[in-house]
């Protein structure tokens, strides 16, 4: 979805109605919002690319696999290429390419048949860092914003480390870790998608989609009473995000059962 606004006044007009029902959203809930922080975040303050982007640059580190935009040409889903990108990456590991990974990723008791490359992967994006100090005072002025919202908890599905630089005093809980956190607590960073700090958490392939997408609707499930009782800010996320759809699927489904609408959720 795309707003498309005439003039200066007109968006100055839409940002004080989003503004005021935000204002009062916070008032009826009388809870600090949930953060849903997709990767819009990262290109902005981080430079990392989009989804295509990050591919093609870790293509460019296996001399066995073409020219990006000949996968990108093939019509498969992003996912799909790095189904193809980890059996790549899991040949040439074990021949000419051994030398670039750790000897304990060769051992019967490490990893998976894809941790090659998302050991690839999360090399390449946490060689994007951050670091306060040299961004521009507009980008300073944003993220001290983002810091004084004090969300109640915050959610997301990137892989990088710029929410536990922003948010300091937060703490990480990774994957499937959240459908054990009974209750979701306040004051986590929730990476469903995994992290670059544990490599082989991170869902980047057509199978591990396939494995989140079972796992999903118990995260729906537990997300339900945030849906409810806090404000839902998503940031950095295109409404027509396919994981952003997934849990909002589930979550309509759940309330239209129960005749109950939501007013409180805003990208």
């Amino acid at each position: 979805m795309t707003l498309n606004f005439e003039s200066t006044q007109d968006y100055a007009t839409y940002k004080a109605v989003v503004i005021e029902k935000i204002r009062l959203s916070l008032k009826s809930k009388q809870n600090q919002p949930v953060l849903f922080v997709g990767s819009g975040l990262s290109r902005r303050y981080l430079g990392i690319p989009d989804w295509h982007g990050l591919l093609s640059e870790v293509s460019k580190l296996n001399p066995r696999l073409r020219d990006y935009n000949y996968y990108r040409q093939s019509g498969r889903s992003q996912e799909d290429i790095g189904q193809v990108f980890a059996n790549e990456f899991y040949e040439w590991g074990w021949e000419e390419g051994r030398s670039h990974f750790s000897e304990e990723m060769f051992s019967s008791s490490s990893g998976t048949k894809s941790s090659f490359f998302k050991f690839a992967v999360a090399e390449k994006v946490s060689s994007y860092t951050y670091n306060f100090d040299s961004i521009s005072e507009i980008y300073k002025k944003e993220i001290l914003s983002l810091i004084s919202i004090r969300p109640n908890v915050i959610i997301t599905t990137n892989y990088d480390n710029l929410l536990e630089s922003i948010f300091e005093k937060f703490s990480i809980v990774v994957g499937e870790d959240a459908l054990t956190a009974q209750p979701f607590f306040v004051g986590k960073i929730y990476k469903i998608h995994g992290t670059v700090d544990q490599p082989d958490t991170i869902v980047i392939t057509s199978d591990d989609y396939n494995e989140f997408i079972t796992y999903k609707k118990y995260l729906s499930a537990k997300l339900l009473a945030y849906f409810i009782e806090n404000p839902i800010l998503f940031v950095g996320y295109s409404i027509d995000d396919r994981n952003i759809k997934l849990i909002l699927q589930d979550i309509d489904m759940i309330l239209r059962r129960n005749q109950v609408g939501l007013d409180n959720i805003f990208f």
